[in-house]
């Protein structure tokens, strides 16, 4: 991500659990940001104490929340939309690694 897109996107998630991240990916395509998929090679831990009910119940209603809010929303031609030259920026070459900065 872009360091100069990194607080305004952030500013808007309310979750700072495992839905966050889907939040992120939402708020960053409705201001028609480019989203590059990455590949990540996942590990299972089979000591794992996610518990899977609780976090999917969490995410539907994440997803409600999101789907309410975009009911309300302004068209996505209005001021939610990020401007031509952040959005040139975002889609540049150089990626600023969120995991090269602890996050």
């Amino acid at each position: 991500m872009r360091r100069e897109l990194v607080p305004a996107l952030l500013a808007r998630l309310e979750d700072d659990e495992w839905f966050f991240d889907t939040e992120l990916l939402y708020h960053a395509e409705r201001r028609q940001l480019s989203i590059r998929e990455v590949p990540v090679r996942w590990i299972d831990d089979p000591d794992s104490r996610v518990d899977i009910l609780a976090t999917a119940l969490h995410d539907l209603r994440g997803i409600t929340r999101l789907r309410r809010a975009a009911r309300g929303a302004e068209s996505p031609a209005s001021a939610t939309t990020v401007p031509a030259e952040v959005r040139r920026a975002a889609t540049a070459d150089a990626e600023f690694d969120l995991a090269s900065n602890g996050v």
